[in-house]
């Protein structure tokens, strides 16, 4: 469709501008993703379109039983271009002779001959169920998280030995940590407590998964955790949420495109049409010889004043002014020169936000660049705006599959999604973390024809839409 095509371009754009001098690996997490059909076919094109480094599963690679009959169809057909050697049927290996797919073992891998099939069908590094290699600025650890593990799954296993004397000996900026069942989820099938090893006192950076099908973004104890089952089969909806989640979604099929550079990596989850619905990104710190004493935020009736301090100054570029209505996701608002030269003695910046339409509470931060392209974070500091009511509107109206919900909100929160028939059942639900201001959830309710009611429960408001199925 032209649409597709229109977003892959784009997102291949971004993607290119993102490996400019400064950025070095580009590669795509996808997860849960070999059902062949049109969803893995999807992101496959989504996926190609950024045109990657290489690419990581997070496990169930070959729906239904891991078959040797099977394996070609639900991976060779999508990503034969990424793996070496290659021997199936759907086009030539990857080039240069060079393995460029690196999958962990879900549980539907194991099913047949506890994974004989995904051995044979794979070449990959150490004893194939658990590995690691690098690549640039990251080193990455594949983990078995299946019970049929022979070293085991426990955090005193050997295969957690394992994995524990390797990240102490790597050097790498960045380690990637990635498993098939979740130590934590909001989801049904996830939050798997034999597998909560010691991940981040052991040297880890980020730890991603699948197994539940949706996607998830959580920190525990400052340890960023990825779910991320949306690769092909079906999507599932979350519901109840872990308090240390940051971001929900379980509306529509995607992957994770990551860069990775030695001073900071980037992860963006975006949806088969190309929708970027959560970015984070881990940072290195340095530091600056910039010292700012005093970072400041008042609210003047419809605009905000920020004002800072510093005592000491060299070296120093700038400062920006960055803004988020949900103390999540920050936008640049403003950017002041520092004044010239070295400084010993007190200096005073003010910056003034005049951005209209402001609601609810809103979170500033300051961020102060060096020359040499260093930077620091002072803040956030937060001012409070009066609310704007939450807003639903849904689309098309008659529907026939995809059904869109667009949500107003003035702050971040959870919103509660219902849909249920006229006699008042409930016949689809889940949740999704909102931001403030406009939120877009895509949903694919398997209903029959009829009316039904959409209904959103949303930081003490209901909102409710009559629908009509074709």
């Amino acid at each position: 469709m032209k649409w597709q095509q229109l977003y892959t371009g784009i997102a291949a754009l971004l993607a290119c501008l993102q490996t400019a001098p400064g950025w070095g690996q580009r590669f795509v997490a996808i997860g849960d993703f070999g059902r062949a059909g049109q969803p893995a076919q999807d992101v496959a094109e989504l996926v190609k379109g950024w045109n990657p480094d290489f690419i990581l599963s997070m496990g169930d690679n070959n729906y239904e039983y891991g078959a040797a009959s099977t394996i070609d169809q639900n991976i060779g057909q999508y990503y034969h271009s990424y793996i070496y050697p290659y021997t199936g049927a759907y086009g030539a290996a990857a080039p240069e002779a060079e393995n460029r797919f690196f999958p962990c073992l879900g549980n539907h891998d194991v099913m047949t001959l506890k994974g004989q099939p995904y051995l044979d069908f794979f070449t990959l590094p150490g004893n194939e169920r658990y590995y690691d290699f690098v690549r640039g600025n990251v080193h990455f650890f594949v983990l078995n998280s299946n019970p049929s593990e022979p070293d085991g799954i426990g955090s005193t296993s050997g295969q957690a030995q394992w994995l524990q004397q390797q990240l102490a000996a790597s050097t790498s900026p960045w380690k990637v940590v990635y498993l098939h069942h979740a130590p934590y989820s909001s989801g049904d099938r996830g939050n798997n407590p034999e597998l909560r090893w010691p991940f981040r006192e052991w040297g880890a950076s980020v730890v991603m998964s699948g197994h539940d099908h949706h996607y998830e973004r959580l920190l525990i104890n400052d340890l960023p955790y990825i779910v991320n089952g949306v690769g092909g089969d079906e999507v599932i909806g979350v519901h109840r949420l872990r308090p240390y989640t940051q971001a929900l979604y379980a509306g529509d099929y995607g992957a994770l495109l990551c860069n990775a550079s030695a001073q900071s990596l980037s992860l963006q989850f975006y949806t088969r049409s190309g929708q970027l619905v959560d970015s984070y990104m881990l940072q290195k710190e340095f530091p600056l010889p910039v010292t700012v004493t005093s970072f400041t935020a008042e609210r003047q009736d419809s605009e905000v004043v920020l004002r800072w301090t510093t005592t000491a100054e060299q070296n120093s570029r700038g400062f920006a002014v960055e803004s988020s209505s949900d103390s999540l996701s920050y936008t640049t608002i403003g950017f002041l020169v520092s004044q010239p030269g070295s400084s010993t003695h007190p200096r005073d910046y003010t910056l003034t936000d005049n951005t209209p339409g402001k609601t609810g509470r809103h979170y500033y931060r300051l961020r102060q660049e060096a020359i040499g392209g260093q930077f620091a974070y002072y803040g956030p500091v937060a001012v409070s705006f009066p609310e704007a009511a939450a807003t639903l509107s849904t689309y098309p109206n008659p529907f026939k599959q995809a059904l869109t919900l667009d949500i107003a909100s003035a702050r971040a929160g959870v919103a509660t999604v219902t849909l249920s028939d006229m006699q008042g059942r409930v016949v689809w639900h889940g949740a999704q973390l909102v931001v403030a201001g406009e939120n877009r959830l895509v949903v694919l309710p398997l209903l029959g024809k009829g009316q039904y009611q959409a209904t959103i429960h949303l930081d003490g408001q209901v909102l409710r839409q009559r629908l009509l199925k074709e």
